[in-house]
């Protein structure tokens, strides 16, 4: 018997890398994980749904292709109605394709000043936005948009495409798993989908198992469970310098669930695919708050109080009958309580045979009052005022005006608008950006930006309204010092014309291409001195030409005959010529 001989063979990556079925039960128990942490919002998000978007949401236990309507509960729509108010003047206050509404930003204001980085600065925005515009990125941020309104959470998921370059998804809630890192960034998105054998077999050909092959021979529909995980890959579970999807820093793993639980596809991404905004988080917690549940009281409120109205109606148009026990066995084709139908009763009794019990009289103006006051509550809920008011920008309102009328809600939104930036416009921007330099459809940077940092700012007209403030505060110290100015002229030297100028064009988001910088400022202000200069020296040329033509046109006319001061002049300069000789 030979002896125990150890493997001095070095531990290879192949060697730490887990196996398919074990990357499978990994996947497997960490979604029933996520969805059991999520299952505590399940009940308000139903709640939502029934009461505001009976269309969205997907929860465990839904079927695929159910038109079966949840909305029983709703017996108005004035609250869908603010929903969608809210969702499209997000859309257009924060994202509108009919204006620009992020810049890139340098980290290095000197370095940003330059011709040549503005220029692909500007280059690479306007190439981002004909993407966008030629993509479905403006109507998937629309339903974004609704669902972070209504729930509190939106996911937003950007693919590649061959023909529109991304191809963007906004799931609904219900069907996706969230988690957080360290720093309450998404970075984990598990979610549950449903699909037909054949389905299986047509997206994943060549992993599709055996025994869902055998069930694309039925001719009964059936729904099977898919679950779809992306999340970070560990480094150990990586091989950083290759390109393949494996070895991506973010792993997207399809993982049938049905059978043997086999991994149907095991790719990757170069970074997160998915945008994750939250209206107002809580803590340290995962899924958002939403003006939606903020609302939720007030609309069950209204459609309690409608509930109460159409029953005063009904008990005033249909009241309660009393009538006589010898019409009781009769049928209803001889006695009934539809409008025109005759009954034939005994005129000649004390009591008529049929009066109602009680005949109600309704009164719905109070109630009318109170819906219009919910209603009005749900709207501001759903910043239906601001939006509103944002509106007549287009009509002629400034920034300054529109803040001064809503400054104290846009405060209240300045927090949103912020977390909209960071979970949602800079990430896919940033996501859109990589994807077209892997296809070549960015210029190449400058060399003098070579692994310099770069953001993205957002310049909306929501972000234009907040920092309307900021130019009001410029206006009114420009009007203090000019009425300074009238006491004392100088004052104005202690103004910073340009800094002022500068900053009121960065806080308009006037492109960088209107404003000059300050070096060619300065060129234009030294050939204007340089032009007044010589204009004056010539115009003080003229000036003392026209005297000397005048001096020789009055020595030429004066008249040498008599004594005069030119004459005595001239005789004593001669007198001295002869004494000198």
């Amino acid at each position: 018997m030979k002896g125990y001989q150890p493997n001095t063979k070095p531990l290879s990556y192949d060697d730490n890398k887990p196996t398919d079925e074990e990357k499978a039960s990994r996947i497997l128990a960490s979604f029933s994980s996520l969805e059991n942490e999520r299952s505590s919002w399940d009940s308000r998000y139903k709640s939502l749904v029934e009461y505001i978007l009976p269309e969205r949401g997907f929860f465990n236990g839904d079927t695929v292709n159910n038109g079966a309507r949840t909305d029983e509960k709703r017996l108005e729509t004035s609250q869908t109605k603010a929903a969608k108010v809210c969702a499209a003047g997000m859309h257009s206050g924060l994202t509108s394709p009919s204006r620009i509404w992020f810049e890139m930003k340098l980290s290095d204001k000197e370095t940003a000043k330059l011709d040549e980085v503005k220029a692909w600065l500007e280059d690479s925005k306007n190439r981002i936005l004909s993407v966008l515009s030629g993509s479905n990125f403006y109507p998937m941020m629309h339903n974004q948009y609704l669902e972070v309104c209504v729930f509190g959470t939106s996911v937003f998921l950007i693919e590649e495409d061959d023909e529109t370059v991304i191809r963007c998804k906004t799931l609904t809630v219900g069907e996706y798993f969230l988690n957080n890192d360290a720093r309450g960034k998404v970075n984990t998105m598990y979610r549950k989908i449903k699909m037909q054998p054949r389905q299986i077999v047509e997206r994943f050909p060549d992993t599709a198992p055996e025994q869902i092959k055998v069930l694309c021979k039925n001719t009964t529909i059936q729904w099977l469970d898919v679950i779809h995980a992306i999340e970070p890959r560990k480094q150990k579970d990586r091989e950083p310098n290759k390109i393949d999807g494996k070895n991506k820093r973010f792993s997207s793993t399809y993982v049938l669930n049905f059978g043997d639980k086999p991994i149907l596809e095991e790719d990757g991404f170069d970074e997160m695919p998915v945008c994750c905004s939250r209206w107002e988080v809580s803590g340290s917690g995962i899924y958002g708050v939403s003006p939606g549940m903020d609302a939720l009281p007030n609309i069950k409120s209204v459609q309690k109080m409608r509930e109460n109205g159409f029953s005063a109606v009904e008990l005033e148009a249909k009241p309660p009958m009393n009538v006589s026990s010898g019409l009781k066995n009769q049928s209803f084709g001889q006695f009934g309580l539809s409008p025109g139908h005759a009954n034939f009763v005994d005129t000649n009794s004390i009591q008529p045979q049929i009066s109602p019990t009680y005949q109600a009289r309704s009164n719905l103006a109070p109630l009318d009052v109170w819906l219009q006051d919910y209603n009005k509550q749900i709207g501001e809920s759903f910043y239906n005022d601001v939006f509103q008011v944002l509106a007549n920008l287009d009509k002629g309102m400034t920034a300054t005006e529109v803040s001064e009328r809503v400054a104290e809600k846009l405060l209240q939104l300045g927090p949103v608008i912020e977390r909209m930036g960071t979970e949602m416009h800079q990430p896919a921007i940033e996501r859109i950006f990589n994807i077209m330099v892997r296809r070549g459809m960015i210029m190449p940077a400058p060399e003098s930006i070579q692994g310099t940092n770069w953001s993205i700012e957002i310049v909306s007209l929501l972000t234009q309204a907040q920092q309307s403030s900021n130019i009001s505060t410029l206006q009114q110290f420009l009007t203090f010092v000019g009425g300074m100015a009238q006491l004392k002229p100088e004052v104005i030297d202690k103004v910073n014309f340009d800094a002022i100028t500068d900053k009121v064009s960065e806080l308009m988001s006037i492109s960088s291409n209107i404003v000059h910088d300050e070096k060619y400022a300065s060129g234009l202000r030294e050939q204007r001195a340089q032009a007044e200069q010589a204009a004056q020296a010539q115009a003080q040329g003229a000036a003392m030409m026209m005297q000397g033509a005048q001096a020789a046109k009055n020595l030429a006319g004066a008249d040498m005959s008599t004594d005069n001061a030119l004459t005595s002049m001239l005789g004593r300069e001669q007198k001295e010529e002869q004494g000198t000789q």
